[in-house]
């Protein structure tokens, strides 16, 4: 999606959209943060599943994901 950020501008404004935060800078570095955190998390979620992955593993890797938040 935040590669599209500016196609997505020029549609609503061709379309007169009354979304007028599309245009906000502030609004899109918030869109464009969430985007980044939750990658993290897809990636964190998808690395605790499968065959071979057990509770002690997937605590670890939580814990990590912490650490690096804080950082």
């Amino acid at each position: 999606m935040c590669d599209l950020s500016k196609e997505i501008i020029v549609f609503l404004t061709i379309e007169e959209s009354k979304y007028e935060f599309f245009g906000d800078e502030k609004w899109w570095i918030k869109v464009y943060f969430l985007t980044d955190i939750f990658e993290l998390l897809n990636k964190l979620n998808t690395s605790m599943q499968g065959r071979n992955e057990n509770i002690l593993i997937s605590c670890d890797k939580i814990l990590a994901f912490n650490k690096k938040l804080i950082l």
